[in-house]
Formats: C-alpha cells, sequence, structure tokens
C-alpha cells in the first residue's frame, strides 16, 4: 500500500493563483465571453477561431472561468411570440 502525502498549501496556492487571474480578465477571455453570449451553442473550435487561440488553450480558459463562477451557466433564450407569450410584464 502506497500512502501519499498531499500538501494542501500547495493546492491552496494553486486556488489563489486562479482567483487572481480571474479578477482581471485579458482581451482574449473577453472575446471567448463575448462568443459564448453570443452563441452558448457555438463549437470550441469557432471560438476558438474568434478569440486567436488553438482549441486546447481555449477550453482551458472556459473551464477556469467556469470554476471561477465568471460562466455561471448556459442558458436557451426562447422566442416568446413562438410560445404564445407576445406579451413582456416588467
Amino acid at each position: 500500500m502506497r500512502i501519499y502525502l498531499i500538501n494542501l498549501a500547495y493546492f491552496a496556492n494553486i486556488q489563489a493563483l486562479r482567483e487572481q487571474e480571474m479578477q482581471q480578465l485579458d482581451a482574449i477571455d473577453k472575446k471567448i465571453l463575448g462568443a459564448l453570449q453570443k452563441d452558448g451553442r457555438m463549437s470550441l473550435a469557432e471560438i476558438s477561431v474568434l478569440a486567436g487561440l488553438s482549441p486546447s488553450p481555449c477550453l482551458r480558459r472556459i473551464k477556469i472561468m467556469e470554476k471561477a463562477g465568471i460562466i455561471a451557466r448556459y442558458v436557451a433564450v426562447l422566442d416568446q411570440a413562438e410560445i404564445g407569450l407576445p406579451v413582456s410584464v416588467f
């Protein structure tokens, strides 16, 4: 049986770095977020082209933003008229 000692401080440092990294979104992150806001079903290949990245680092950035809570969820926007709800009330 092998026993592995896990350095929790190391993992805390990685988490802190991720949080610090996400506090300031760079231009590439903003391009990724803009693409996802326009079409949440856009393929990773399409998003990576728009962001100027290859798919692997693009996916890494998306996953980091999901874990950081910047990308909270993916939703479908419905056409009110098509589903019989033509009036919006605030």
